[in-house]
């Protein structure tokens, strides 16, 4: 069967392999740091390398399942004794310490196919490329000073949450804070949690999801803090407190970030798989083709696809998923790729330009 689209014949052999090679090469870069971590060390001896490479794949694991308590899990525990089986390349090298010291890092790339075999096996579930770009207004009252997170003001806070956003895989960015954003938004609408303004503002940079923090000294010296993850339509709030800055905002990106594994990682059990079938419209040129197919193929819960039909601008698909259909709904939900149709079925989607 083959199908016309803007004066030129495709066969639909030729467009899933092409959708193949373009989305092994997707994955291959979005992936890029998923399966990497640095430890310090003390020597380069094989007790003290054995050691750093456990503490890094733990690092690894937490990432890759977006649970900080999977380490405890009786699966996870198995991959860890033995870590070596799953290091593709390691090296060592000498990082800036504290008091203008050197201090020695390992750095550890694990294979990812191996990685991803081994948590599949024990039915870990797996948090793969779908990380929601989440945009984060944060409002800070320190003692009186009030200003809201930009690459002008609060950079010591902006430089904590991206190190531990990084260090759990999540990407995260800060708005500019220049006179566009100063013109929509302004410091009592975050502080105030008016999410509705707060959207409006945020759509210039077009996230995945948004995370509205507000962040107060208190009179004891220590911190408190309440935050809000918006995404796909849903909102969460929880607040969190600690004598100690660091601590308190490293603990709210790991709240953030589990928030969003729970609903995006995929559990796979038993190596049974099943089917959806999905259906496409708009899809009007090659280039339309090529970047559903490699978008679909990126997806961590689909395993195979297959065009089975092409009519006008409308393409199905037969895709073979691990997990549930409801979380593959979820990732279409923040994948800027497909909409729903209106009106349509469940499973009827068209391609966004």
């Amino acid at each position: 069967m083959s199908a016309r689209v803007n004066n030129g014949v495709f066969s639909v052999a030729r467009m899933c392999m092409l959708a193949t090679l373009l989305a092994a090469g997707m994955a291959a870069v979005a992936q890029q740091g998923l399966f990497e971590a640095t430890v310090p060390v003390v020597s380069q001896e094989p007790e003290q390398r054995a050691s750093a490479l456990r503490t890094a794949l733990g690092e690894v694991l937490v990432r890759l399942t977006g649970d900080q308590s999977i380490l405890a899990d009786p699966g996870v525990q198995s991959i860890l004794k033995s870590p070596g089986d799953f290091v593709e390349q390691y090296r060592y090298f000498a990082a800036p310490g504290d008091e203008a010291q050197e201090t020695l890092q390992l750095r550890v790339g694990f294979n990812a196919d191996a990685l991803q075999q081994a948590l599949r096996q024990q039915g870990v579930g797996y948090w793969g490329n779908e990380r929601p770009v989440t945009l984060a207004w944060v409002a800070v009252d320190d003692n009186g000073e009030r200003y809201l997170l930009s690459a002008e003001s609060g950079k010591a806070v902006q430089d904590i949450m991206s190190a531990a956003a990084a260090r759990r895989g999540l990407p995260i960015l800060f708005p500019l804070m220049d006179l566009e954003d100063q013109s929509r938004l302004q410091f009592t609408d975050v502080w105030g949690e008016f999410l509705a303004k707060i959207e409006d503002a945020s759509s210039r940079y077009q996230p995945q999801a948004i995370l509205v923090g507000r962040l107060q000294r208190e009179r004891s010296g220590g911190w408190s803090a309440r935050w809000t993850m918006q995404v796909a339509g849903d909102d969460r709030s929880w607040s969190d407190s600690s004598a100690v800055l660091d601590e308190l905002l490293a603990e709210s990106v790991d709240t953030a970030t589990d928030m969003l594994a729970s609903r995006f990682a995929v559990r796979e059990t038993g190596g049974l798989m099943g089917e959806m079938l999905l259906s496409v419209q708009d899809i009007r040129s090659f280039d339309d083709y090529a970047r559903l197919s490699s978008y679909l193929g990126s997806l961590t819960p689909v395993k195979s696809l297959q065009v089975t039909r092409v009519l006008g601008d409308r393409m199905d698909y037969e895709l073979e998923i691990s997990g549930s259909v409801r979380n593959l709904e979820q990732l279409f939900a923040i994948g800027r790729i497909l909409e729903p149709v209106p009106g349509g079925g469940p499973e009827q989607y068209r391609l966004r330009p």
